[in-house]
């Protein structure tokens, strides 16, 4: 697989959580985790800059989800900004 080729792939694998995301779907954490390291292997083999690949992630999630993602990390990893939705809360007893 070429430099484009991975490229296009891990673009589609991005879409795909952030829609499962939007949908209220389930994203387990190793979907994010691998997601990242494929990120992380893009900038390693020079397919990507870290500010390219940050400038991507947050193209997908503004495109997918309609707004501004989470201000990225400052330890200068490349991380999706994966937000579920607040599960709701019951109080169990009647104070």
């Amino acid at each position: 697989m070429d430099a484009n080729g991975f490229l296009q792939q891990l673009d589609q694998a991005i879409i795909a959580c952030l829609q499962a995301m939007r949908d209220g779907l389930d994203v387990p954490p190793a979907t994010r985790y691998r997601l990242e390291g494929q990120i992380e292997a893009a900038i390693a083999l020079g397919f990507l800059t870290a500010d390219t690949a940050r400038q991507r992630v947050d193209g997908h999630y503004r495109a997918v989800l309609g707004e501004v993602p989470l201000q990225p990390e400052q330890d200068g990893r490349v991380r999706l900004p994966l937000r579920m939705r607040v599960a709701p809360v019951y109080p169990s007893t009647r104070d």
